[in-house]
């Protein structure tokens, strides 16, 4: 009789177990189906947005200059290096720019001049990254070359994600 008892305490722990077992496979289930849908969601994000459009083989010429120039809309018009500034300021003066009107007071509003930047300068920059970021060159990732040295090349585009997102930048 004992084993008998044994016996049947076994199958209801199996049944337990396995009831508790199916609760969580369930729930596991419900999760993985929500994770897919903001998998999904993201994915259909990403390949509507400028980034994705500018680099897609299949985007027309059309496509990615729209593209490079809601880019350019997100970009600083003011660069950093203060030669880069000036070779900026230059830039504007060869082209027939009327900086006295057009240069922003302290790089602050002057929309038209700002307009001439975005326009003539960041989007043709934009859509030339895009196109370098196929071709095999030297890649510096702040301070550091990309295996060690100036003469080594690689393709930007072939780089680990973060490091292509950094190049790129």
């Amino acid at each position: 009789m004992q084993k008998f008892e044994i016996a049947s305490v076994a199958l209801d722990l199996s049944r337990e177990i396995a009831a508790v077992l199916t609760q969580n496979i369930g729930m596991a289930a419900r999760e993985l189906a929500a994770m897919n849908r903001e998998i999904g969601a993201s994915l259909r994000k990403f390949a509507e947005s400028p980034e994705a459009i500018l680099f897609s083989d299949r985007s027309t010429a059309d496509e990615k200059m729209v593209a490079a120039a809601a880019l350019a809309k997100r970009l600083p018009i003011k660069p950093k290096n203060p030669a880069a500034r000036a070779a900026l300021m230059r830039l504007a003066k060869q082209r027939g720019k009327r900086l006295t009107k057009m240069a922003p007071r302290k790089w602050r509003g002057g929309e038209e001049f700002a307009e001439w930047v975005r326009s003539e300068v960041l989007v043709p920059a934009v859509l030339r990254a895009a196109k370098d970021a196929y071709v095999s060159q030297p890649v510096r990732i702040g301070k550091d070359w990309i295996g060690g040295s100036s003469k080594f090349e690689v393709v930007p585009m072939k780089l680990p994600v973060q490091l292509a997102w950094i190049w790129l930048r």
